[in-house]
């Protein structure tokens, strides 16, 4: 049931009171301003703008006085998640405002709806039951113009209270909390704007802090990015360390194996990725990305000129724009992060006592399309930023130095992943000679085994790029292509074995670097993290030769895909597309799809009493079936509501037969329509605008599709590129058969990432405010330099003692392997008991020329 009282003020620049009292027809027109009434409880407020993008001379969010010196603005955009997902994040949010009590900051909050037609109906209802009314989310339903917005708040708690008033999220907690709806999806860059523009704008936020639904927090989190931000000038910008949730934070009852692996495989792959290269990053002064779960912006250097880039460039990119630009908007937070530091002169960092907490994805399909988007929103941000537009980071403000630095970084970073790229065609090289080594069928047979097992697995590369190409995903074949390269990897693993046993020097330091140097930085940094990472580490290690080559491949063959490949609600809201509504009457015509909105809007909150759906009926038999007939002006915008069956018009007095016209001045009305916007003259106007919009719609559809064939022509070329660069280099390394030379390349590649590691290394050694001073707020600057030089004296002196004592350690103890052998040396027979080793070696000496028959 609705609240005894409640507001629903609708504004811009007309307001329409609504009261909760079934025999009051007060609809009057008011100025947009919130009267607060002294109860107990909120009122819902929403007002509506006929906009979708905010006008920085306008106001859209009620009036607020300024409770704290600083204040802190945190946005939560989201698109088709659930309920539980958004609750969560509340929740978690709350704990950290209460944590954040003592640093003197108000917090304001901004949820962002993308799209209510998309909208998970659970989450529909629990908007709703927060507000206590679900008026707003019927006639956005029943509104056939999507080209608006609806601010939904709780109206203030008394006289006295000048801001919006409080949201109970959970019993006890409360939040000022703020939704902002939209009509219609327009991308997670349109709620930056909102946030960034209006909302921080008319609030005078200070520091801003960007989140996404679903989104858990660590105890601390926000803590630390607050504290960091204010207590370094020199900043903009700073996030926290990234992890993935347990099966019990992500609100899973059961897990199977598979979704256990795979949540094992993220978590690895996060530690790992972040201990080697965000330190480095870090340490140089710009991060590659400010991520979009956890960061947070000072709005004195984001609000200007690098706020109006980030909206101006992204908003600028259209369909026709190709494939880089296309792919831009893919990690369009990337561009925002390379503008707020390089633009502004100030650095950005990382703070890895904050941790947050990042759903994972269980399914292998969400998993492969959620990094098919990462890998090429990065990819396509390199080359934007490397060679599309340099400028922006050679013409700022910072030092020659530091931008030959980053240039090199990215650069470093650019070639790693091209040569990701042709990792399917190494891994078929890897197994060639790992069979040819081990003699698998023999002398004999092993050459040709080996070339066999080789041709297979580029052959499943090959058939895995076209099947991609062409389908999103196929799971089948994807079950058989992890099969055998678990199986092929085995090869390779033992083939490293034997390599270790015979002391083959290159393969023991690629091995070395590769697998033990992250465990090292890890340690480095926490013993949590080392831990996390050796638990994990047998499953990524299993996962490997399909994670690194197919994830990557699965990239270049989805590369003209600019879809953003989120995976589905938790409810059926994807088949919200696929309903379809044929009108043929020009009354109808005005409102096609309305019949189902409104049972979308209807199953979104059944539980819900909606004193909004109030129609006539003469005969009581049919009173189940809305006569709808209705129009509410909200600013310049018209919400109309049809009459949406043939059974309606018979019993309103109108028989008609499917095609005929209609004398709407003979059609009776429920009692919450109006006369002019109901007339004949503004329905067949509003009816030709549609037609007007359909062609227009048509003529853009054309475009679209010949832009999709041209980006899928584009696509296919540099796949093929892609696919032939992998078969060369397979064929190139196995013909010549130079294992040296491969594992030259192979240490040539984990040198460029081990550049980062080192620096990485560093910032661990400097940073030692996370292990040493992390609970010693108080500690002075100095203090904290004094202890980080220490630190640094005392592992140069570890590790130099450490080497000392391994190499003195090796030189004292006496390797000796006995051996009993009878030889043949120049048809002598010579029996030797002793080393085999010293044996061998003085045999051969002793003969100039000999054959040795052991």
């Amino acid at each position: 049931m609705l609240s005894p009282s409640i507001e629903m003020s609708y504004a811009s620049p007309q307001s329409l009171t609504i009261s909760d009292d079934s025999s009051s027809d007060d609809y009057r027109r008011s100025p947009p301003v919130v009267r607060p009434r002294p109860s107990p409880r909120n009122y819902a407020v929403a007002t509506d703008y006929d906009t979708l993008l905010p006008l920085k001379n306008c106001k859209y969010f009620p009036p607020r006085t300024r409770q704290s010196e600083t204040v802190v603005g945190v946005v939560i955009p989201f698109f088709n998640e659930g309920k539980a997902e958004l609750e969560r994040t509340l929740e978690s949010l709350y704990d950290q405002q209460v944590e954040c009590g003592d640093l003197g900051v108000e917090f304001l909050y901004l949820a962002v709806m993308d799209g209510i037609l998309m909208a998970d109906p659970t989450m529909v209802e629990y908007i709703s039951s927060l507000y206590k009314t679900n008026e707003w989310a019927d006639k956005m339903y029943m509104s056939e113009d999507t080209e608006y917005i609806t601010v939904l708040h709780a109206a203030a708690n008394d006289d006295a209270d000048s801001s919006h008033g409080l949201v109970e999220i959970a019993p006890g907690k409360h939040l000022r909390l703020t939704f902002l709806i939209k009509g219609q999806n327009r991308r997670k860059t349109n709620s930056h704007e909102w946030f960034f523009v209006a909302y921080c704008r008319e609030y005078e936020v200070d520091y801003a802090f960007a989140t996404d639904c679903g989104t858990l927090y660590a105890n601390g989190c926000l803590y630390y990015l607050i504290q960091y931000l204010s207590t370094h000038p020199e900043v903009s910008a700073v996030t926290g360390r990234q992890r993935v949730m347990s099966s019990t934070m992500q609100s899973l009852r059961t897990e199977g194996l598979m979704q256990m692996w795979y949540r094992a495989v993220q978590s690895y792959d996060y530690e790992a990725s972040i201990s080697s290269f965000l330190g480095a990053f870090s340490l140089m002064g710009m991060l590659p990305v400010i991520p979009g779960p956890a960061g947070l912006w000072r709005m004195s250097d984001c609000g200007g000129a690098p706020m109006d880039y980030y909206i101006n460039y992204i908003n600028n990119i259209s369909a026709e724009d190709g494939l880089i630009k296309g792919n831009l908007l893919l990690a369009e937070d990337r561009i925002l992060s390379y503008a707020v530091c390089l633009m502004t002169g100030k650095y950005t960092r990382w703070v890895p006592m904050a941790v947050f907490y990042t759903e994972a994805e269980t399914d292998i399909k969400s998993f492969i399309t959620q990094r098919r988007r990462w890998i090429n929103g990065t990819m396509a941000c390199y080359i934007f930023l490397l060679f599309a537009s340099p400028g922006i980071l050679f013409r700022g403000p910072h030092r020659l130095g530091f931008k030959l630095m980053i240039y090199s970084q990215l650069l470093i970073q650019t070639l790693l992943f091209g040569v990701t790229a042709l990792s399917p065609g190494i891994f078929a090289t890897l197994i060639c000679f790992s069979v040819d080594t081990l003699h698998i069928g023999g002398a004999e047979w092993s050459r040709t085994i080996a070339l066999t097992v080789a041709g297979i697995s580029l052959c499943m590369y090959i058939i895995f790029c076209g099947l991609h190409f062409f389908h999103k995903f196929v799971r089948s074949f994807y079950e058989y292509l992890l099969i055998w390269n678990t199986v092929t990897f085995s090869v390779i693993v033992a083939n490293v074995v034997v390599s270790f046993a015979n002391k083959d020097v290159m393969t023991i330091v690629v091995l070395l670097l590769v697998v033990f140097f992250p465990f090292f930085l890890a340690l480095l940094h926490s013993l949590d993290v080392f831990v996390m990472m050796l638990f994990s580490f047998f499953q990524f290690f299993l996962f490997l030769p399909t994670f690194l080559p197919y994830f990557s491949a699965y990239s270049y063959c989805r590369i003209w895909d600019l879809s953003w490949g989120n995976r589905p609600s938790s409810s059926s809201s994807e088949n919200k597309e696929s309903i379809e509504v044929v009108t043929d009457t020009a009354a109808n015509s005005t409102s096609a799809g309305y019949p189902a909105k409104k049972k979308m809007a209807d199953d979104a909150h059944p539980k819900i009493d909606s004193r909004f759906d109030r129609s006539e009926s003469v005969d009581t038999q049919s009173s189940e079936v809305n006569s709808w007939q209705s129009s509410s002006t909200f600013g310049s915008r018209d919400y109309v509501v049809p009459i949406t069956s043939a059974k309606t018009k018979i019993e309103n007095g109108t028989k008609i037969a499917k095609g005929d016209k209609i004398d709407l001045s003979k059609v009776k009305y429920n009692e919450f329509s109006s006369a002019d916007i109901a007339s004949q003259t503004r329905m067949v106007s509003a009816a030709d605008d549609r037609v007007a919009k359909k062609a227009g719609k048509k003529n853009r559809q054309r475009r679209t599709l010949s832009t999709k064939r041209k980006h899928r022509l584009m696509g296919l070329l540099i796949l093929l590129i892609v696919m032939v660069a992998n078969v060369l280099v397979a064929g190139v390394f196995i013909w010549t058969e130079q294992m040296n030379a491969l594992m030259i390349l192979t240490l040539g590649l984990v040198g460029m990432a081990l550049c980062q590691q080192i620096l990485s290394f560093l910032f661990y050694l400097f940073y030692s405010e996370h292990m040493i001073t992390a609970g010693v707020q108080s500690m002075s600057r100095n203090w904290t330099k004094l202890l980080s030089a220490t630190l640094f004296i005392t592992t140069i002196v570890c590790l130099y003692t450490g080497a000392l004592t391994t190499h003195w350690l090796t030189n004292s103890i006496d390797i000796y392997l006995p051996g009993n052998g009878t030889y043949v040396l120049n048809n002598t027979m010579v029996a030797h008991q002793g080393p085999v080793e010293s044996e061998v070696d003085s045999m051969v000496c002793n003969a100039k020329s000999a054959f040795l028959l052991v």
